[in-house]
């Protein structure tokens, strides 16, 4: 007795693959771009740490000066030069707000129970393929206790 005839399947694979590498590419550039987003995010939470950690470690004389009036130029500065270090574009779209809390102040500062410096910092965000959703800017923010209380 003879054997029944075989099917081609010549191609097959050829198609199959065809189908699934949309849904692949899909995923993989998904994962590029939050992967891009969790980076840029902590160069720019680690932008804003040092910006505050820099001001915050001067002197400041209380007598001869309006409080803060030295530390929030030397945040910002700072704060835009390792951004630039770490390869975040610090242009037009980049906010870098300082701003000196007084022991008990309210609004942005929240009531701190100590003198410190709030560095808030915004950055656009430009993903690499935009299939995956993720937010248009980096917002951070950081507060740190000055060095004379």
């Amino acid at each position: 007795m003879a054997s029944p005839p075989r099917r081609r399947r010549r191609g097959a694979a050829a198609i199959e693959f065809a189908l699934w590498i949309n849904i692949l590419f899909v995923l993989l550039s998904g994962v590029a771009d939050w992967g891009y987003y969790m980076n840029q995010r902590v160069r720019v939470a680690r932008a804003t740490m040092d910006g505050a950690r820099m001001a915050v470690s001067v002197f400041e004389p209380v007598n001869t000066t309006s409080p803060g009036s030295q530390l929030v130029p030397l945040a910002v500065d700072r704060t835009k030069l390792v951004l630039g270090g770490l390869g975040v574009a610090c242009d037009a779209d980049c906010v870098v707000d300082v701003r000196y809390c007084a022991r008990g102040a309210g609004g942005n500062c929240k009531k701190p129970p100590f003198n410190a410096l709030l560095v808030s910092t915004s950055v656009k965000f430009t993903p690499f393929f935009g299939w995956a959703k993720t937010p248009a800017r980096l917002d951070e923010r950081f507060m740190m206790a000055v060095l004379n209380q």
